[in-house]
């Protein structure tokens, strides 16, 4: 638990709203995800652009997350040493670079397979740097007892920037090009670090011997508090499940569902991504008015099993207004886990460890979607797209089940 909590009224909405520097944050991610969910709509069709073979989509997933596998703890530890403010404005500056290179690339002719990969890889080091540094920042200027609501409310903004974005990949790429897209991306990420220049994060308690470089102790610190707590452990557990088995089928299936079995695009793919957004929108709602009074652990299991069931609809219709209500149906379920997961963690990790305790989440949920994308993507090239999506959502079924078994049912 943690020892204190920020200096900060307790309100719901309006303390939120009163909240300077929780504005400032939430402003710099809205710009900041816009132009993600933009990059990433992009992303899978600029690798099967590149390559022309349909497994670069799951080496593009495997690639987004083997950073979160290999570097989660050393980033999370970071995040507890480092100056937050200035790691979240150094990562922005450092992705807008990368990213930037391939409209330059693509310009010059010269954008290959081998190089997307790797714009994914240091696009994702850099994202999961970003993600430990933010998740620990929140609890610094949000007092305990607005956890759950301050994570909604950041959800259904960063939702709405990317159901913003999503929509517009169609006319952007059309403007652009399907190359030159990620300039928008850029371009957010620049404004996003511009805004956190303004952040004001309170000091945290830095951990023993500062001055030292990262030892094995610093490393296994957060794996140690994760496996002691049965909560922590049993959500991490299920985790294990779903981006072992669940999350590359699903990642991978999805824009072959839309080439292969809906015969479009990227335009149509983004708004797919734009139904899931406004779903993921809509759950923030929900658990921003109610998550005060409901049992995080149900909500989670609950999650896991809509999520499963919706995603069973893209394959059972097999047209776009299907899938557009499946897309909704199933994030608006499943972002109800990441969210109530979450706060659940940041009520029960103390600050100076909140860093270290995110590395191992991260490492988990999504590093370990690693083995998951590369099974996905081996299976691609010979397994129908709709075959992909039933996998996953049977994984995720099963997750709700195992949970129940844990006992997960009964936290609040």
């Amino acid at each position: 638990m943690a020892s204190s909590t920020p200096p900060a009224a307790v309100g719901g909405y309006r303390a939120l709203a009163d909240n300077t520097e929780f504005r400032t944050l939430l402003l710099a991610e809205i710009l900041l995800f816009g132009g993600e969910a933009l990059f990433m709509t992009v992303l899978p069709w600029l690798a099967l652009e590149a390559t022309g073979s349909n497994s670069a989509v799951g080496w593009v997933m495997s690639a987004t997350y083997l950073p979160f596998l290999l570097l989660a703890l050393p980033a999370g530890t970071l995040a507890d040493r480092m100056d937050r403010r200035r790691l979240l404005i150094a990562v922005n500056l450092l992705r807008a670079v990368v990213i930037g290179s391939i409209p330059v690339l693509y310009s010059l002719h010269a954008l290959r397979g081998w190089q997307v990969l790797l714009v994914a890889f240091l696009r994702a080091a850099l994202s999961m740097l970003f993600v430990v540094a933010r998740d620990a920042s929140v609890p610094q200027i949000i007092p305990r007892q607005e956890l759950v609501t301050a994570n909604a409310v950041r959800t259904l903004f960063i939702g709405l920037a990317m159901m913003m974005g999503s929509a517009l990949v169609g006319p952007v790429v059309r403007a652009l090009g399907l190359g030159n897209a990620p300039a928008v991306y850029v371009a957010s990420l620049l404004l996003s670090a511009g805004c956190l220049a303004r952040l004001r994060l309170p000091a945290h308690a830095a951990p023993v011997e500062p001055q030292q470089g990262l030892s094995w102790r610093d490393l296994l610190q957060g794996v140690s508090f994760a496996w002691r707590d049965p909560l922590v452990r049993g959500m991490l557990m299920l985790e294990v499940v779903y981006f072992t088995f669940g999350d590359g089928p699903i990642t991978v299936g999805l824009p072959l569902f839309v080439k292969q079995v809906l015969h479009a695009g990227p335009e149509a793919y983004g708004y797919i991504r734009t139904a899931n957004y406004l779903g993921l929108m809509v759950a923030a709602l929900w658990l921003g008015q109610y998550g005060r009074r409901v049992h995080k652990g149900q909500v989670i299991l609950i999650g896991w099993l809509g999520w499963g069931l919706a995603l069973i609809g893209y394959p059972l219709f097999r047209s776009l207004s299907a899938a557009l209500v499946a897309g909704f149906v199933s994030n608006l379920m499943g972002n109800l886990i990441p969210m109530c997961e979450g706060t659940l963690i940041q009520e029960r990790v103390p600050h100076d460890m909140l860093g270290r305790v995110s590395g191992v989440w991260n490492m988990i949920a999504p590093g370990w979607g690693v083995f998951s994308g590369l099974g996905g993507g081996a299976l691609a090239g010979s397994v129908p797209a709709a075959t992909l999506v039933l996998v996953g959502a049977a994984a995720s079924c099963c997750n709700a089940l195992l949970g129940l078994r844990a006992g997960l049912w009964k936290e609040r």
